[in-house]
């Protein structure tokens, strides 16, 4: 979303109103640059506009070695002048890339040239924001509108200005604004009624404000859950209002939208409180039994059984047991059950639902009671008996009573191999002779569970466990009998058994039974890590970082598999795009600078669509106009449509799921670092999907995600005084950050791919702690699976890439 702090709103329109900014009235022009400036050669700008200059001007490049920042460049004085139309590819492709201080000065030299004017400025004010300097994006925006106040950007520097209008209180501008836009633009008119809602709501016009929310409820076009709020918020203007049957309707249409089933938890639970206040006592006990039966994990579901008990209704102790259970509140679904247990009956079940709930809660020594109450006084509870055993060891195993807890497992599994409870004891005595460290007993144990009872939840786990221990400890013939077993009964990774098996097998040195095992796993349809980690030892590929191989974008047009998928004609245009409202809607978002909500809005329709052509065709139009990451999801859903993978991907479909949107820049600082430029790739498509944007909820920013703290070491580095970690968002910035960081951790870990990419995403110290001399060994080592997933996504992205780049079809 386009967002501005309350503190910078407040600096910028406080400066227009002591200015006299309006519609009306002229600001000073942000004061362009004598001539434009000429950069040859600049970070991989367009040769044909770069060859133009005459005067070499030094700008910012990555590079992966220590010494002065030229972050941000300082522009010198131009010696030549282009045309505007030179001037502003020129200037956008600055901006693209990060070079926002040639940018900037290309953009207000601009500013003064007829027919380019407001353009200017409307990207200068934008790359202002961008840059934390709001009063001179907002004085950028007010001259552009004062330019042309009826131009075709007038509605979207309107919206910007109606912001900060709004955040600075000004709520009658503001709206007159709004409206003014809303006079302008069709695609939108929810986006529209939601800030006029919110400020007619700030100036306590609720009527207003209401009517503007049911605008929001009558464009289809909005978002399902911004509809459904909005049609929330007008049935509460009308119960507020004392107008209950209106009220009772726009819940009813609430519920119609709404698939959260929290949110219709709290819609029925205020349906019923209506009712109750109107006196309607049978409604309201309907909506009660309704959250009572179809929403118990929910808290209006337990309040709704509380009101239906006070209303004398027969719920028992135990039924609120069971409600708070499942509302995972374990301390008052224990007392219930106490209270079930002194004061209804002494049931077998109720001490069984008080110990798992005591349980949950890490009450183990309580829970341990509860169920051997159940083995000592409740004989007669056959089908629980198991299961009580096995509580019993398990509060053992959790309170580290690891001899008394394997006799009690073994016990259970003597008295009850049949029941459900048997499988489940031998897997916690695979984890308690763990514990103890008896490995050899250990999987020995989980060995027993997977022969013993094949058909159980955990039989997979098991095997995985019992060879990757032995794995660990040299037993190579066991190891791979287990991953060889594991392959029979784990379909979904069969893949990952075969792997290891031949890893086991290798290790055994039995070469020819590895071979075997990586062939057949790489002779599967799929692509995933194990499979191509599989390939690459069966074709002796290993996996080398600073690997300086050449890759290129070959010409390759043939597009009959497209042709063919879609059912077209040969003279078909394959770059038509569908009629697709959204994709318009979100075009206009991004104009309004809601680059959040305009991506959801590509990323929806990419999503429900199913024509191959069309898919094609987005992704080149998002390709176009510089969203690679969008043309990445619709690349992506079309290779999913086709059921291709990064092995069978045609490669002008891979060259779109796996762009190089800065291409030069990437080569720049892959040759200064180094290392293959194409497994830099792979991690930026991992980090960011090639958003110079990006956020991640760490804090992390830009395209090669750093975080705040390893940006300023970063910085302190490469002695770079100007850094500044909003400067991430520049892509010649996060490049040249992010490059040295994958360097420096390279270095760290002998330039292992594996160690070192865990590292970047984990940090140096964990990537120390998993370490083993075995890549593959060390990747299961890693306990985060965030970490784990990482590195196997990322082999995955390298191996698109080198199919997009170093293959031929």
């Amino acid at each position: 979303m386009y967002m501005v702090t309350l503190r910078n709103i407040l600096c910028v329109f406080t400066l227009l109103v002591l200015v006299g900014c309006s519609s009306s009235t002229q600001t000073p022009t942000p004061a362009p640059t004598p001539q434009s400036t000429l950069v040859r050669g600049a970070a991989g700008l367009p040769p044909a506009v770069t060859e133009a200059a005459q005067t070499p001007i030094p700008v910012s490049t990555a590079t992966a070695t220590t010494g002065p920042s030229p972050t941000p460049s300082p522009i010198p004085s131009p010696t030549v002048t282009l045309p505007p139309n030179e001037r502003m590819v020129l200037a956008q492709e600055a901006e693209r890339i990060g070079e926002w201080d040639m940018a900037l000065s290309l953009y207000q030299s601009l500013s003064i040239e007829a027919g380019h004017g407001a353009s200017a400025l409307f990207r200068l004010g934008d790359l202002y924001l961008r840059d934390d300097r709001e009063v001179e994006a907002a004085l950028a925006w007010q001259e552009a509108l004062n330019r042309e106040p009826n131009g075709p950007l007038a509605p979207f520097l309107k919206y910007r200005l109606a912001r900060g209008l709004a955040a600075l209180g000004r709520h009658e501008s503001a709206i007159g604004l709004w409206q003014e836009i809303d006079a302008a633009i069709d695609d939108v008119d929810d986006v529209l009624a939601d800030h006029m809602a919110d400020s007619y709501l700030a100036l306590g016009d609720v009527d207003q404000a209401a009517a503007q929310w049911q605008r929001i409820y009558e464009t289809e076009s909005a978002p399902r859950v911004s509809r459904a709020l909005a049609a929330r918020q007008v049935g509460k203007w009308h119960a507020d209002n004392q107008r209950s049957a209106e009220a009772m309707a726009w819940y009813a249409q609430t519920l119609e939208l709404s698939q959260v089933h929290t949110f219709r938890a709290e819609l029925l639970w205020e349906m019923a409180r209506m009712a109750q206040a109107l006196g309607d006592e049978p409604a309201a006990r309907a909506q009660w039994h309704t959250l009572f039966q179809e929403y118990p994990d929910t808290p209006q579901g337990l309040s709704a059984a509380e009101a239906l008990k006070s209303a004398g209704e027969a719920i028992s102790s135990y039924q609120m047991g069971e409600l708070y259970f499942k509302n995972k509140r374990w301390n008052e679904a224990a007392r219930a059950f106490f209270t079930s247990l002194e004061s209804e009956a002494d049931l077998p079940a109720a001490h069984q639902q008080a110990a798992l709930a005591l349980e949950q809660s890490g009450n183990y020594a309580a829970s341990f009671k509860e169920w051997r109450k159940i083995v000592e006084t409740h004989a007669e509870a056959i089908d629980l008996q198991d299961d009580a055993w096995l509580g019993m060891g398990r509060a053992h195993v959790e309170l580290g009573d690891m001899d008394v807890a394997i006799a009690t497992l073994e016990q259970t599994v003597a008295q009850y191999p049949k029941g459900d409870a048997a499988p489940e004891a031998l897997w916690l005595l695979g984890v308690a002779r763990r514990e103890q460290g008896a490995n050899d007993v250990a999987a020995a144990t989980f060995e027993r569970l997977a022969t013993t009872y094949p058909e159980a939840a955990r039989v997979n786990e098991a095997l995985w466990q019992a060879g990757m221990m032995r794995y660990r400890a040299g037993q190579a013939a066991a190891g791979q009998a287990d991953f060889t077993l594991l392959a029979t009964y784990e379909a979904e990774e069969t893949n990952r058994a075969l792997f290891w098996a031949g890893k086991a097998a290798q290790l055994a040195g039995n070469h020819q039974a590895a071979v075997e095992y990586w062939a057949k796993a790489a002779a599967t349809d799929k692509a995933d890590y194990y499979t191509l980690r599989a390939a690459d030892l069966l074709n002796h590929t290993p996996w080398q970082p600073r690997a300086q191989e050449p890759f290129s974008n070959p010409a390759r047009d043939d597009f009959a598999w497209l042709y063919k998928a879609a059912d077209l004609p040969p003279s078909a245009n394959l770059l038509a795009l569908p009629e697709e409202p959204r994709i318009q809607r979100g075009k206009t978002l991004l104009l309004l600078g809601e680059r959040g909500a305009a991506f959801e809005t590509f990323r929806e329709a990419i999503r429900e669509q199913e024509n191959p052509q069309a898919l094609w065709a987005m992704a080149n139009d998002f390709r176009a106009a510089n969203l690679p990451s969008m043309s990445i999801v619709a690349a992506t859903r079309l290779m999913e449509l086709l059921e291709y993978n990064v092995r069978t991907v045609p490669p002008r479909l891979a060259m779109l799921a796996y762009p190089l949107p800065y291409e030069s820049q990437l080569r720049t600082v892959a040759t200064q670092g180094g290392f293959d430029p194409l497994i830099f790739a792979a991690l930026i498509h991992q980090e960011s999907t090639w958003e110079p944007r990006a956020r991640s909820s760490a804090a992390a920013r830009g395209l090669t995600q750093v975080i705040p703290d390893t940006g300023k070491w970063i910085a302190q580095r490469l002695n770079d005084p100007t850094y500044r970690y909003h400067h991430l968002d520049r892509p010649v910035v996060a490049l040249r950050y992010g490059s040295y960081y994958l360097d420096y951790v390279l270095g760290v870990f002998n330039d292992n791919p594996f160690k070192a990419l865990a590292a970047y995403n984990s940090g140096p110290g964990n990537a120390r702690r998993w370490d083993a001399a075995d890549d593959d060994l060390f990747v299961e080592n890693i306990p985060l699976r965030e970490t784990r997933y990482y590195i196997e996504r990322l082999y995955e992205h390298w191996h698109g890439y080198q199919r997009a780049y170093r293959q031929t079809p």
